[in-house]
């Protein structure tokens, strides 16, 4: 859904998505609305598969895919008969309890639909009583904890709601953090607790006052799927059913989404008489009733359901659980003046750890084992998988084709540590690695069972671009694929790699990337390999960088929280691999049954620290590469001689920023006419093009790497295209670094790595650089760079260079934003 908004302001905040911000021109801007509501979106086959982690739940966690999620789960749930399940919460970890937490009941999962936000044990949790005490700013603080390690919707106690002006921007405030429903109880003066009943003093609003405030936030809201809850005292302060069923009537005639039935006593007898009476003379126009059995906690869902409710909130569980059981340990310490007793009562400290540190949406890392169901919000789309996550609907795997690279730096991994899955064969002549398990004890998967696994069940053919996260099954697929291994200059290009083995033999074959690189990827995926094109399949597995909870570089950050929807957008089916070896190779097999079944791609999603980690072997430098300077000496002889301090360097992405930024501060120099990549990979050249264009009088030195200058090679076409064409870019100096690897990914080889497979000088001549030339040691950089001087156009000079990075090498203590703001006051003084 598209609105063009015509306005003269700096930027808009979509109230779906608090994390993207759009920039309008000053006369017209387009402001996209990033996730429209169910009702409105396109009913094809697939338009509303989505992911889920044992139950329908917004699968990114962000504010506009988690928001409308309660009203779709109420939907559904009414023709499958039965309540949302909620849970309270009261902080992450809790949180993350209501996420995870399941059981098996007759062959069938069950787990929690939602999350509560108490304000009881909001303030029982900070020591102090639920009068209020803890304020509005303080409650959300909580709130964005929880949801930022979830994906399900959030109800929200919201005690009173304060005045109408208020309750405005409270509703306002949760929309953006992507709550689903708002509470607001009808009492007045200070608040008390509504378990204590008439032992205290319980005074109800006038219904005047709280229909007003319900239609203040019902005027404030931005999105129809958020819901505001009524919920009624009257049974509470003792005034009986017909002042309950009254207003009831009165608040859902003036637009409650919902309202919430309130009782103390220990039986549901005077709830079931509420719900009797309100459903009777409300009829069809009733509203969604909440119950909270707490006190009545004798009955079941499923009568609760039957007679009338379709939300049942337990309502302060967690807290009341966590308190008896920390008191207990804290006087068994006491009385034994030691911790051992406890210890049976105590979750292990490395589960604390896994539980934490790793992605809360990985099944096998929560407390117990969990079971992950694939959903569609639409009743009939239900599919459940063990360890197995499912987004969209684009499933067809298969390897790609190409010859294979190898590397005498590839990681050694002690096989015995994991033994291969059930099924696969072990094979004697893997490659030797060293496990780096010292002091571990997390499950995590064997990247040499892994590739066993892969080829026993079809997958016989690999292709793609190398990944961190990846890196110790790259490296395993590198040394024992052979001639069934590309790596590939681009992502892109080991989709089409893929698709034309396929074409050839109709096995499916396997691709590899990062997440970073899905955008290179799009193209194919969706004009060649989609099913409604020539229905290509293969399993892409996709190391996933910046993976919710997990501490990243902003750059990955950016591109993790989007990665599930990105795919989603595509059509593409996600299965994500967990952690454990059993549940990573069943994750396998489901990626190759649903590519065949579906006949395009399918996403295997890798989230970090899946594979087990390997140290690399000592590298090997020949004698011929021993004259050669490594990146970082090349790079501080180019700061330190040549690049002058008017001129522009652009880093290409990796070790060569930081290596640049390193420099630069071990010289005592400034960052500010740096550009230091820290994504776009291949694209630095064209940055120092737009740069060197539109400054004619400044050289801009653009040191790139031979990797990224390889995955788009087709910019040496254009530089040249400028200079022969138009006499531009003659302030241009394009420095290859070549070491002949993926260094910062995990040393995996490039094109370059054989001898005249890759001669850049060649290309950059043959493409129309006015001068090229090779500097393969530190001393030939000057006599190379002065040959070149006086001629008119852009130069290359490749520079060879020896393997070897500094292991205590640094990262760029300045922000990205901050350094933009550098180079562009640089640039523009």
């Amino acid at each position: 859904f598209v609105v063009f908004a015509r306005s003269s302001t700096a930027s808009i905040r979509t109230p779906w998505d608090r994390s993207t911000t759009f920039y309008a021109a000053p006369l017209t801007a387009m402001y996209r609305v990033p996730f429209a509501p169910l009702a409105t979106r396109a009913c094809g086959p697939n338009a509303f598969k989505t992911l889920a982690v044992r139950s329908l739940s917004a699968s990114t966690g962000l504010p506009g895919d988690r928001l409308p999620v309660l009203r779709q789960l109420l939907a559904k749930y009414k023709e499958e008969g039965r309540v949302v399940r909620v849970l309270e919460t009261h902080n992450g970890l809790t949180g993350l309890i209501a996420e995870t937490a399941s059981v098996e009941v007759d062959g069938k999962t069950v787990d929690y639909d939602g999350m509560w936000s108490s304000s009881l044990t909001a303030s029982a949790a900070k020591g102090k009583p639920d009068i209020e005490t803890v304020d509005t700013t303080e409650r959300l603080a909580l709130v964005s904890e929880t949801l930022d390690v979830t994906s399900k919707p959030m109800i929200y106690d919201a005690d009173t709601g304060g005045k109408p002006e208020i309750f405005r921007f409270t509703v306002r405030s949760l929309e953006k953090l992507g709550v689903s429903a708002a509470i607001i109880e009808d009492k007045a003066g200070l608040k008390q607790n509504s378990l204590f009943g008439t032992e205290r003093k319980q005074e109800l609003e006038t219904i005047e006052n709280f229909v007003a405030k319900i239609k203040a936030g019902q005027a404030a809201k931005t999105s129809p799927e958020f819901m505001i809850v009524a919920r009624l005292e009257a049974l509470i302060a003792g005034h009986g059913q017909e002042e309950a069923l009254k207003r009831a009537i009165a608040f859902t005639e003036a637009g409650a989404d919902a309202v919430m039935i309130h009782s103390k006593e220990k039986s549901p007898a005077e709830v079931l008489e509420f719900l009797a009476a309100y459903h009777g003379a409300m009829g069809e126009r009733a509203v969604p009733v909440i119950a909270v059995p707490t006190t009545y906690n004798v009955i079941t869902e499923a009568e609760l359901y039957d007679a009338g409710v379709s939300i049942v909130i337990y309502a302060n569980h967690m807290l009341r659980a966590a308190y008896p059981s920390m008191l207990s340990v804290a006087e068994s310490i006491l009385t034994n003046t030691r911790s051992l007793e406890a210890d049976a009562d105590l979750l292990p400290v490395k589960k604390v750890i896994t539980m934490i540190d790793e992605n809360p949406l990985n099944p096998s890392l929560a407390p117990e084992k969990p079971t992950v169901v694939a959903t569609s919000p639409l009743p009939s789309g239900a599919r459940a998988f063990s360890t197995v996550a499912r987004a969209g609907g684009f499933s067809r795997v298969g390897p790609i084709g190409s010859r294979s690279f190898s590397t005498k730096s590839a990681p050694q991994v002690d096989k015995a540590v994991t033994p291969p899955a059930t099924g696969t064969k072990a094979q004697s002549n893997g490659p030797e690695m060293i496990a780096n398990t010292e002091g571990k004890t997390d499950p995590q998967v064997c990247p040499v069972s892994a590739y066993e696994h892969a080829r026993a069940i079809g997958l016989n053919f690999f292709t793609g671009v190398p990944d961190s996260l990846l890196s110790p099954f790259c490296h395993v697929v590198a040394t024992e694929a052979e001639q069934d291994h590309v790596i590939a200059a681009n992502e892109g290009s080991a989709i089409a790699t893929a698709a034309g083995y396929h074409f050839a033999t109709g096995e499916v074959p396997m691709v590899y990337l990062q997440n970073s690189g899905l955008g290179n990827a799009v193209n194919p995926i969706m004009s060649l390999a989609h099913k409604e094109v020539y229905g290509t399949p293969m399993v892409v597995v996709v190391g996933w960088r910046g993976c919710p909870g997990h501490k990243d570089e902003p750059q990955h950050v950016v591109q993790g929280r989007q990665t599930v929807a990105q795919l989603e957008s595509l059509g593409v089916s996600t299965v994500i691999m967990p952690n454990d070896q059993d549940g990573a190779m069943e994750s396998m097999q489901q990626a190759v049954d649903m590519a065949r079944a579906e006949g395009q791609p399918v996403a295997l999603l890798v989230p970090p620290k899946t594979f087990q980690p390997a140290k690399k072997a000592p590298v090997e430098i020949s004698a011929a590469d021993q004259v050669k300077p490594t990146r970082e000496e090349a790079i501080e002889a180019l700061l330190t001689e040549f690049v002058g301090p008017n001129d522009a360097v652009v880093g290409t992405t990796g070790f060569c920023s930081r290596e640049i930024y390193e420099s630069r501060k071990r010289l005592g120099q400034s960052n500010e006419s740096d550009f230091l990549s820290v994504g776009s990979m291949g694209h630095a050249l064209s940055i120092a093009q737009g740069i060197a264009l539109a400054q004619p009088d400044r050289t801009v030195w653009c040191l790139d790497g031979d990797g990224a200058s390889i995955m788009h090679l087709g910019n040496l076409a254009t530089t040249g295209a400028l200079s022969s064409s138009y006499g531009q870019l003659s302030n241009l100096r394009h420095i290859i670094l070549n070491n002949r690897v993926h260094d910062s990914v995990g040393a995996q080889p490039t094109a370059a790595t054989y001898d005249g497979a890759v001669d850049f000088p060649a290309l950059a001549n043959a493409t129309g650089y006015a001068a090229a030339g090779t500097a393969p040691t530190a001393a030939d950089i000057g006599p190379a760079l002065e040959e070149m001087n006086g001629k008119v156009g852009p130069k290359l000079l490749e520079i060879q260079l020896k393997l070897g990075t500094r292991s205590d090498l640094g990262r760029p203590k300045t922000s990205t934003l901050d350094a933009a703001v550098a180079l562009k006051s640089f640039l523009q003084k």
